[in-house]
């Protein structure tokens, strides 16, 4: 664990991966069952207002864009200071492409309106500014880059299909 003390402070990120036997799709489209490959990445760490970004605010800011449910569920009442955001990535052998699943303190966040796109920033931003904090390590830094990355990808494929799934 990382601490500093501006800006972004009691910076955690994890990396654990693992495996388990469920249902995919596979390149050729089919359903199949087998062993599904998981990455999970876990950033926690407390933002502040100061010198280096209002963070907090600008957190509080997006999620009052967003649904009531995103707003409950997001938000830890008793430390609203704190975030908690996961991105898990998904994938077997054969399927077509890597699941991404991003939550805040373990609520999903479904991509699927663009009302949810100002947290969908949120998570950009934090992410590409720990990506490049140099107080924390490289290891740390390239979670936060592959996070970042992961996140603007899925953005922009929402953005290119449109809120009702078509390609604009």
């Amino acid at each position: 664990m990382q601490v500093s003390f501006q800006g972004i402070n009691n910076l955690s990120i994890v990396n654990t991966k693992y495996k388990t036997d469920g249902l995919y799709k596979a390149i050729n489209g089919q359903v199949k069952h087998g062993n599904m490959n998981y990455s999970s990445y876990n950033l926690k760490c407390r933002l502040t207002n100061d010198t280096d970004g209002d963070d907090l605010q600008y957190f509080h800011d997006q999620l009052a864009k967003c649904r009531m449910c995103y707003q409950v569920n997001c938000l830890d009442m008793k430390n609203p200071d704190i975030v908690d955001i996961a991105m898990v990535k998904r994938s077997a052998a054969d399927s077509k492409e890597d699941n991404f699943i991003f939550s805040i303190r373990d609520y999903v966040i479904m991509l699927d309106e663009f009302q949810v796109l100002p947290l969908v920033d949120f998570i950009a931003k934090i992410t590409k500014k720990i990506s490049q904090k140099s107080d924390i390590s490289k290891k740390d830094r390239l979670i936060a880059q592959f996070m970042n990355e992961s996140i603007a990808q899925k953005a922009k494929s929402f953005i290119e299909k449109g809120e009702n799934g078509h390609l604009n």
